[in-house]
């Protein structure tokens, strides 16, 4: 049996793309890694949980999307 081609196996889901993760402080941003999410929202959170950022400093985590 034929495998489906890799777009018909990856229909519905969302690929991880690789997003820079930055936390704003003062007048410059301290970079903290890079994180593969599907989106920005997810990037942030993975970020906060992976480095233990506090809660009140969450809404400081930027994400761009990385090389």
């Amino acid at each position: 049996m034929a495998k489906k081609p890799i777009r018909e196996r990856l229909a519905g889901t969302k690929a991880a793309v690789r997003w820079r993760i930055s936390l704003l402080k003062g007048t410059s941003a301290k970079f903290l890694g890079y994180i593969d999410a599907p989106d920005e929202q997810a990037a942030i959170e993975a970020a906060a949980k992976e480095c233990k950022i506090a809660e009140a400093l969450r809404d400081r985590l930027v994400a761009r999307r990385g090389p």
